[in-house]
C-alpha cells in the first residue's frame, strides 16, 4: 500500500467507488503535480443565448458554470493551474462533409455545429474567461477528447502533472473522451460530479459510474474542497 495520498492504495484519489463518492475513506489530495481540466465551458454550450441555448436544450449546462468558477477558484487557491480546452468546429470541414452517416450535429434538427470558429460561441464564457491567469493554460481541439491531435499532453508532461481534476461539459462526450484518454496516458483522474453536466441526465449519471468504476475517482466539489484543506 502507498503511503502517497496522490497514488494508489490507501487514500488514493485514484481509487475507485460509486459516482456520488460517497463510500471511501477520508483522503487529501497534495495539489503538487495536479491540473485542472476544464472541457468545453463555451458559450456555444453553457450561455443562454448560445448555439444550445436557443435551442432550447441548454439548462443542465448553464447551471453548472458557478460550479465550474467555483472550482477554478478553488485549484487556484490551492496553486494548481488550469487547462482549459476550446472546441472549434469549421463551417467547411471536410472530414464531416464527406461522412456517409449523420454525425450528432446533424441530429434532433440541428442544420450546423456549434462553437464555430472565429464566432463568440467559441468563446469561453466570460465568467470563466474572467478568472483566467497567466499560468493558466488555454488550447483549442476540433473533436471529442481534449487529448486528440491537442497540445495538452505535452503541455502536461513538460510541467510534471500526472493527476487531473477533471470538469466540464458534456460528460457523456467530451469529458468521457478526456477521461479515458487521460487515462489511457497513466494519467489519474479526479472528475468531478457537480462541476460537469450533460445534455441527458441519464447518461450524465451513467458516466459517473463507469468513470468511477474504470477511470479514476468521482467526487463532489465539496468533497474535493475538503480534500485539499486537509492537505493544508
Amino acid at each position: 500500500m502507498s503511503d502517497h495520498p496522490n497514488q494508489p492504495g490507501g487514500n488514493a484519489a485514484h481509487r475507485h467507488g460509486p459516482a456520488s463518492g460517497h463510500g471511501h475513506a477520508p483522503w487529501r489530495l497534495q495539489p503538487a503535480g495536479v491540473g485542472l481540466l476544464v472541457v468545453d465551458m463555451q458559450n456555444g454550450y453553457v450561455h443562454p443565448r448560445g448555439d444550445i441555448g436557443r435551442r432550447g436544450q441548454g439548462e443542465a449546462l448553464q447551471a453548472v458554470v458557478p460550479a465550474v468558477g467555483r472550482l477554478i477558484d478553488m485549484a487556484h487557491a490551492a496553486g494548481i493551474d488550469a487547462y482549459l480546452s476550446r472546441q472549434e468546429h469549421l463551417p467547411d470541414d471536410a472530414t464531416r462533409r464527406h461522412r456517409r452517416l449523420d454525425s450528432h450535429h446533424h441530429g434532433a434538427g440541428r442544420s450546423h455545429s456549434p462553437c464555430l470558429r472565429g464566432t463568440w460561441d467559441a468563446e469561453i464564457e466570460v465568467s470563466l474567461a474572467d478568472r483566467i491567469l497567466p499560468s493558466d493554460y488555454v488550447f483549442t481541439k476540433h473533436r471529442a477528447s481534449a487529448f486528440y491531435d491537442t497540445s495538452l499532453e505535452s503541455m502536461l508532461r513538460m510541467r510534471a502533472i500526472n493527476l487531473l481534476i477533471v470538469c466540464g461539459v458534456t460528460t457523456n462526450y467530451c469529458v468521457d473522451s478526456s477521461v479515458r484518454d487521460a487515462y489511457a496516458r497513466d494519467l489519474e483522474v479526479v472528475l468531478v460530479s457537480n462541476a460537469c453536466a450533460a445534455l441527458d441526465a441519464d447518461l450524465h449519471e451513467a458516466t459517473l459510474r463507469n468513470t468511477a468504476l474504470l477511470h479514476g475517482r468521482v467526487v463532489t466539489l465539496e468533497e474535493l474542497a475538503a480534500a485539499l484543506r486537509q492537505d493544508g
